[in-house]
């Protein structure tokens, strides 16, 4: 399946969690979907400095309003394109013979971040009294998030090398492929 085709077909099957879906379809949205998260982060930047830039120069808050305004609307398109990337992964996931509810393991490197920053902090604020007690608590709250950020990223590693593999058929023992 070609580029086109494949966004095509991303947005056909908007929602659909049922069946299988190919490597080649899976990546080409993929990189669709990248694509549009990198388009929007740059023109959210320009509309930003654009923004700052007539403000400082007029000293009119006004542009900064429609700037958040039209930032807000860009931010939404990832948002868009969020229901599709999740239904085909599951459905990549069925394709390589594993079951999807593997993507519930990407809640465990938050819940880790957030615990290793609550504990991390409390303890730097507890190592000392006065002044010190603040800087203390920043260091061991971002000591305390080391864990989730080394947990995030080797789940990270994890799905991209699944999301690799080659097809699975049933003769190959995929409950999953249809025959």
């Amino acid at each position: 399946m070609e580029f086109t085709n494949a966004i095509k077909y991303g947005f056909k099957n908007y929602a659909n969690f049922k069946g299988v879906v190919d490597r080649r379809t899976w990546w080409w949205w993929y990189l669709f979907a990248a694509a549009v998260v990198f388009v929007v982060q740059i023109l959210s930047g320009v509309v930003a400095g654009v923004a700052a830039a007539s403000a400082m120069s007029s000293g009119d808050s006004s542009a900064s309003a429609v700037a958040a305004g039209f930032n807000f609307l860009l931010s939404l398109l990832p948002l868009a394109i969020y229901l599709p990337t999740l239904a085909l992964m599951v459905r990549r996931l069925r394709d390589v013979g594993t079951n999807p509810l593997f993507l519930l393991f990407s809640l465990l490197p938050g819940v880790v971040l957030f615990i290793g920053a609550l504990v991390g902090g409390v303890a730097g604020a507890s190592m000392s009294s006065g002044m010190g007690s603040l800087g203390n608590g920043f260091a061991g709250l971002f000591l305390g998030m080391i864990p989730g950020i080394l947990l995030t990223l080797a789940y990270g590693i994890w799905l991209i090398v699944l999301l690799a593999k080659p097809t699975k058929t049933a003769a190959q023992g995929n409950k999953y492929a249809t025959a």
